[in-house]
């Protein structure tokens, strides 16, 4: 991954040079391998690489078109890149997948990014017009933050290199909205942050910023792909879905640097990595780490996988301490609330690969795309209760196990109609803390505190519990 930054104003005292290159400097754990910055007292880029594809300082960036009208600083990886290079018929100068993105810019106009099949942030500032572009990839693997306050506009691929920005940092504000979609979610959802000013760009969209002012537009929608694809046959399906996952892991494995996977044993990352043995065509490195005196250690599985495929396995084992300090470590990382701790043993796996390879395959999704975890077999095995009775029974049973999201669950075996109550069970089992409970904390702390904000009362409405 790469690091990008940069600003636009009308405001010449907005960013200075030296905000810009803290901006950058901030994001040196996602590209330890060059920086470079382009500066003018009212726009600016910022970029810092880890050098995947073409090793050469010719990729570095920022990178400037061959006419010198555009400049360009991208994170991620375009996987058809060298199509796109045939395409276009030039003479270049790298390598690179960055300097493909510029010159079909340059050819194309925006509409270019409809022919990208890869992971992207992209922004192009045109030199000429002075306007600034921003492409983020289809569903947003690639993150890409900004702020905007209606006259100052600025960019980053965290939050941190943003409050860099003196104004930003002494102007920023807790959202508190975001707040209590956390305590719902476990997440902050886009196009929302934890702080006023500063939003998610959202997938499958563009922005353009000038001398007018700020707007995103869409060019993706992914219910058109749902029905413009649907496949009812299911041996058609499986074929397809055979091909996909071989020309994805194939497409990711072009790079110029050593690379292996992470392997933890389970359905997704045992696929990906025999595809990628397979497609590779040599015996392939696999990280997994594994939990000392734990019940939930799967490093076996990991080993027996590796075993299968032959690769060369690299496994790590941890203690509660390791994992305790590496919480210290992602507070640096995560620049708002994020709930999901199957992010710990991800950075340490991902550290551990670090000190032998540049990039890493990993597997996610297949439980959630084909109902692997066992929160969906419960799910369905208790949709079939129809009997009264039972309903009855096991609501009370789950009144008594002790788990908030259990006895969230266990009233909607009371209702009459069990049609969708497969879907209802899964959605109250994800939430942290459902709406109502989020209202009843919200107004207990009201009440013992004096001091909280007036309008908070309006944000605990917004929460209204139609779905309970």
């Amino acid at each position: 991954m790469c690091g990008i930054v940069g600003f636009y104003s009308k405001n010449d005292k907005f960013v200075s040079k030296e905000e810009l290159s803290s901006m950058t400097e901030s994001l040196v754990h996602r590209g330890p391998d060059a920086s470079g910055m382009y500066f003018t007292p009212t726009v600016g880029l910022g970029h810092r690489r880890l050098s995947i594809i073409d090793l050469s300082s010719d990729a570095h960036q920022p990178m400037e078109s061959h006419t010198m009208r555009y400049a360009c600083v991208f994170n991620g990886e375009i996987y058809n890149y060298k199509t796109i290079a045939q395409e276009l018929g030039l003479d270049f100068k790298t390598n690179s997948d960055t300097e493909v993105v510029l010159e079909a810019f340059a050819e194309w106009g925006v509409t270019f990014v409809n022919k990208l099949n890869g992971m992207f942030s992209i922004v192009i500032y045109d030199k000429q017009e002075k306007v600034i572009y921003l492409f983020r990839d289809r569903i947003g693997v690639k993150p890409l933050y900004y702020y905007w306050d209606g006259r100052n506009f600025a960019f980053a691929s965290e939050i941190k290199a943003l409050l860099r920005i003196k104004h930003i940092r002494n102007n920023r504000q807790i959202d508190q909205q975001s707040v209590l979609d956390y305590l719902h979610l476990g997440y902050i959802p886009e196009p929302n942050s934890i702080y006023k000013n500063i939003f998610k760009f959202p997938a499958g969209n563009m922005g353009i910023v000038s001398s007018s002012g700020f707007r995103i537009e869409s060019y993706w929608h992914i219910e058109g792909v749902i029905r413009r694809r649907l496949i009812e046959d299911e041996l058609e399906c499986k074929t397809k879905l055979k091909s996909l996952i071989e020309s994805s892991v194939s497409m990711r494995l072009i790079g110029d640097i050593s690379y292996g996977t992470l392997l933890s044993g389970g359905v997704d990352s045992s696929l990906v990595t025999a595809v990628a043995a397979k497609m590779s065509g040599q015996t392939i490195n696999t990280f997994s780490i594994g939990i000392k005196d734990s019940k939930v250690d799967e490093s076996g599985y990991a080993r027996n996988v590796a075993k299968y495929l032959n690769t060369n396995h690299n496994e790590l084992m941890l203690n509660e301490i390791d994992a305790r300090n590496m919480i210290v470590d992602m507070l640096d990382y995560f620049d708002e609330p994020f709930g999901d701790s199957s992010a710990i043993p991800t950075m340490l796996a991902s550290k551990f690969a670090r000190e032998q390879v540049g990039m890493v395959l990993s597997g996610d999704g297949g439980d959630e795309l084909f109902h692997g975890y066992g929160s969906y077999k419960w799910a369905r095995r208790l949709s079939y209760t129809s009997n009264r009775t039972l309903r009855r029974f096991l609501s009370f049973a789950l009144t008594k196990t002790g788990m908030n999201k259990y006895k969230r669950a266990a009233h909607l075996f009371q209702y009459k109609q069990q049609k969708h109550l497969k879907s209802h069970i899964f959605s109250q089992e994800q939430y942290f803390f459902s709406i109502q409970e989020i209202n009843k904390l919200m107004l207990q702390e009201t009440y013992l505190n004096t001091t909280v904000d007036q309008d908070f009362s309006y944000f605990i409405r917004k929460l209204t519990p139609a779905e309970d």
